[in-house]
């Protein structure tokens, strides 16, 4: 407290003032008619004239006594709490108290003094770890408290947001699945970029195969995840796990326990599904001897073994794989999967993945016949809440005119399509087999362009059972697309043509006047001599044409992201990269050719 009164003004003028210095305060009284100071009153501190505090402005003079008794401010600390991460996480923040200070400004002469303050602000430690606790409670958190990490926040008292909480993760389960003992195609090593100039006759061919007895595959049943908790205490119960479903058909059974699958015939395991939850153990058919016109025509649903001959004029077919161990001279030959011939094969025509190339021609129809269904079932439900919304109520009984009628106007080319689907599952209906999803699919929809046709659809919930019926073969379909891609692996070859799903190998002296056509690599590792290769995927070559100026010495087709390679090449010899071609002018070694889209031109580049 400072006050310190003086009778004269020490500046000329009518009105009083009022100053303080080093915090005395002083009150000069006005000349004549001259205002008296005034003191304003401040929240910040308590103000006294003549012993009394004033809640007010006051006048002042010279003989009154002026107290100044600046308040000293107490700010307590506090606890702030927050949920973060989903409530997996609780954090908190704790700032200290703190003790605000004051003392009063110096200021000069004025007739309203008006107080100012410099602070002094001091900080103290005074919350605990039991308020802290309170304070979790009050916001829920319960679980997972660290007392360790709330006595550091506490003592710390830096405001910083301190991890105090933590809630337990929940961890997800795993579904059952299966579990395959034996590899799902035909294995065939390529040859190596780094050992071009040599010819490796002795590729290595594994077609999978088990004996009766032999486990094909385990079933893992599910493993249940683990709940997790909040902070709050809440339960995070883990999405719920599956099991695997797994359907034995030919040639397989599952054992008692449940636990595996194991083959009861001898053959080539199979498994179809993204989960591989259908097995079977195609049987492998041993036909000793020549296919003649003394065996006939052979037809097989499975995999088959040839050990003599197919002889001219002959037909051999297999849904499954084939190995021909005789010669094949004059024949068809044709496979759902791949084929091996051992020896020569002349004058004949070949097919592997024959299914491939049928599915490639079903599945565009099969989508818009769909599709053609989901429009419909759309059109048909947004008609009837049309017309319930004019008041109108379309009787069940009269749903099924409603929907032919809708047909006709607006999906005329609909039995056209289900007709044209099903002459192209007929074609094939007496030589393979399909999945249990695609002759569902035949059953429901064979009514549908017979009898009373598309008249049958009755309902809504009968649109609703043919798109479901549709998409499942759908699905079945791109399924066994990945299942059934078909190699052919040969050793001679001439005047014959070759057209496989997959790739197309020649491990020992070569091929004349042959046609291949691939749908992926094509491998010749002896001489091309004559005919044409198409490949979607790439090329090699150990020899391609004749020594000597022949005008014809072979054509090669490739797509533009494609490239063929070659040990040695003749001039003549003829490559296309879709539109562009190229025709060697002079005999080359060891080159690989390729199209550079950059450039626009095809390039020859040595290996």
């Amino acid at each position: 407290m400072r006050e310190n009164n003086h009778i004269q003004p020490i500046f000329s003028g009518k009105d009083g003032s009022i100053e303080i210095i080093d915090g005395l305060v002083r009150v000069y009284d006005p000349a004549g008619e001259g205002k008296p100071a005034i003191i304003i009153n401040d929240p910040m501190a308590a103000v006294l004239v003549n012993g009394q505090a004033i809640d007010q402005p006051r006048e002042v003079r010279s003989a009154d006594k002026v107290e100044i008794i600046p308040k000293e401010e107490r700010i307590p600390g506090s606890v702030d709490v927050e949920l973060a991460e989903g409530g997996m996480v609780a954090k908190i923040k704790v700032l200290p108290g703190t003790i605000i200070r004051r003392i009063v400004k110096d200021t000069p002469p004025t007739l309203e003094l008006v107080l100012g303050f410099e602070e002094e602000h001091v900080s103290f430690n005074d919350v605990t770890t039991a308020e802290v606790q309170v304070a979790l409670r009050e916001k829920g958190v319960v679980f997972g408290i660290d007392l360790q990490q709330i006595e550091k926040a506490v003592k710390e008292a830096n405001g910083a947001a301190e991890v105090v909480a933590r809630g337990t993760g929940m961890k997800k389960g795993r579904d059952g699945y299966v579990e395959l003992l034996f590899a799902t195609g035909i294995q065939i090593s390529s040859y190596n970029e780094e050992e071009l100039a040599r010819v490796d006759y002795k590729e290595k061919i594994e077609i999978p195969a088990v004996n009766a007895g032999d486990t094909i595959a385990v079933i893992h049943p599910p493993l249940p995840g683990t709940p997790g908790r909040l902070v709050t205490g809440k339960v995070i119960e883990p999405p719920p796990v599956r099991e695997v479903t797994v359907s034995c058909k030919n040639g397989c059974k599952i054992t008692p326990g449940g636990d595996r699958v194991y083959a009861t015939c001898s053959g080539r395991p199979v498994a179809i599904g993204r989960k591989n939850e259908v097995l079977k153990v195609e049987p492998l058919h041993i036909h000793r001897g020549d296919v003649d016109l003394k065996s006939g025509n052979l037809r097989f649903q499975g995999e088959l073994k040839i050990s003599g001959d197919i002889m001219e004029g002959m037909t051999a077919e297999s849904l499954g794989n084939m190995e021909v161990q005789g010669n094949t001279a004059g024949a068809r030959v044709i496979s759902g999967g791949s084929i091996i011939f051992r020896n020569n094969l002349i004058n004949s025509r070949v097919v592997a993945g024959i299914m491939v190339d049928f599915y490639s021609k079903a599945e565009p129809v099969l989508e818009e016949i769909e599709k053609t269904f989901i429009s419909l079932n759309d059109g048909i439900k947004q008609l009837r809440a049309t017309l319930s919304d004019r008041g109108k109520v379309i009787d069940d009984h009269k749903m099924g005119y409603l929907i032919k009628l809708v047909i006709d106007r607006k999906y005329a080319s609909l039995p056209d399509l289900l007709e044209k689907m099903m002459n192209l599952f007929k074609e094939k209906e007496n030589r393979f087999s399909f999945s249990p999803q695609v002759e569902k699919l035949l059953l429901e929809i064979e009514p549908l362009y017979t009898g009373n046709g598309l008249s049958s659809i009755r309902s809504e919930d009968d649109l609703e059972r043919i798109i479901q019926v549709l998409t499942a073969a759908g699905l079945s379909i791109k399924e066994s697309k990945k299942d059934l891609q078909g190699d052919i692996i040969a050793s001679y070859i001439q005047n014959s043509t070759l057209i496989a799903s997959g790739n197309i190998i020649v491990q020992g002296t070569g091929c004349y006047n042959s046609i291949f056509k691939a749908g992926g690599d094509i491998q010749i590792n002896g001489v091309f001599r004559g005919g044409e290769i198409t490949a979607n995927g790439k090329v090699y070559i150990g020899e391609a044409g004749s020594p000597g100026l022949l005008l014809k010495q072979g054509k090669i087709n490739l797509s533009p992201d494609s490239e063929v390679k070659f040990r040695r090449i003749y001039e003549n010899v003829q490559l296309s990269f879709g539109k562009r071609s190229y025709k060697f002018e002079e005999t080359r070694s060891m080159v690989r050719v390729y199209y550079s889209k950059e450039e626009d031109q095809i390039k020859v580049v040595p290996i």
